[in-house]
């Protein structure tokens, strides 16, 4: 994950507020335009199609309660962000995006299937711009592996304890999230400590920081990651 020397800031969800809807394409545009790496989310249609969108369901976004794994993949044209936007498909981002700047795709758990992953690797393949991949999921870190080793993927990782999944998976989680072989570590600037910052020297992968919100969480972790997910301001 080499792009992260030339591009260590990283818009979350594409530069959105004020007006402008996450994960859209005014987003990106805006990221593009200053230069920042762009970080977007990635969940599956059940035809496996790859759609760039955060949550498992529409209502928070579109206003429409409905499931993306219950969607329709002809009615997704007809949903739109409230400033008027449309998601877009992650093959709508890369003609966009066309390699001016590198891209950090987040693999959502909710809907992803083997089917969806084979999609994306399909689209990816051919993509010639710079791109890293990210999941909280090492099931699907190490699917992707298997599948695409030239791909450069990382672990995402949070405080378990504060998330609502069920205490078992949580054990489970802080057992074996860096079991697998990755590129770098995207860590959760709440959840950073000592082991974190030892696993990222020891293996010698980048060690990225989300979600910086202001200039002074900034300053904070400046010396302490190589590469910020941030959002609400201008670093």
């Amino acid at each position: 994950m080499v792009w992260v020397e030339k591009y260590p800031l990283i818009a979350h969800r594409g530069l959105h507020g004020n007006g402008v809807a996450e994960n859209s394409l005014n987003s990106f545009e805006l990221a593009i335009k200053h230069g920042y790496a762009i970080e977007l989310d990635i969940q599956f249609l059940d035809n496996g199609e790859p759609i760039v969108f955060h949550d498992d369901n529409f209502i928070r976004m579109t206003g429409e309660n409905c499931t993306i794994a219950h969607l329709n993949p002809r009615f997704l044209k007809y949903l739109t962000y409230p400033d008027g936007q449309k998601i877009l498909t992650l093959s709508e981002v890369l003609k966009v995006v066309e390699g001016k700047v590198p891209l950090l795709i987040e693999i959502k758990n909710d809907s992803f299937s083997k089917n969806g992953l084979n999609h994306l690797i399909k689209l990816l393949t051919s993509y010639r711009g710079k791109f890293s991949i990210q999941s909280f999921n090492p099931k699907i870190i190490s699917l992707i592996k298997a599948k695409a080793p030239h791909f450069s993927v990382g672990q995402l990782t949070t405080k378990w304890e504060q998330t609502e999944l069920s205490w078992w998976k949580k054990k489970i989680l802080r057992h074996v999230e860096f079991y697998n072989d990755v590129d770098f570590l995207a860590v959760d600037q709440l959840k950073l400590g000592q082991k974190e910052r030892f696993i990222s020297k020891t293996k010698k992968i980048p060690l990225l920081c989300w979600t910086i919100r202001s200039p002074q969480e900034y300053q904070k972790m400046k010396n302490i990651c190589d590469g910020f997910i941030f959002e609400g301001f201008l670093p």
